[in-house]
């Protein structure tokens, strides 16, 4: 995560979203949905960044959905402004 967040930093929005992708994959493996949201609202940023509002839409939306399910109102009204 760090490594994504570094590179989205950078503006270099081409690698930034593997490390996100990679993230999402092994908290899906392991079912860890508190590695999982924020993770996808991490790679819909970079998606977003990049110009690409669909992809960035569907990755903030599986973050809203994660983060109300967990019971994160705060975090989920973070994810829903976005």
């Amino acid at each position: 995560t760090v490594i994504g967040l570094v590179q989205h930093r950078r503006q270099q929005f081409e690698t930034a979203g593997r490390p996100f992708r990679e993230v999402i994959q092994r908290a899906q493996a392991v079912e860890d949905r508190f590695a999982e949201a924020p993770a996808w609202r991490a790679l819909g940023q970079v998606y977003l960044d990049q110009g690409v509002p669909d992809a960035a839409g569907d990755a903030f939306g599986h973050a809203l959905r994660l983060y109300r399910d967990m019971g994160l109102d705060k975090e989920a009204g973070l994810v829903a402004g976005l």
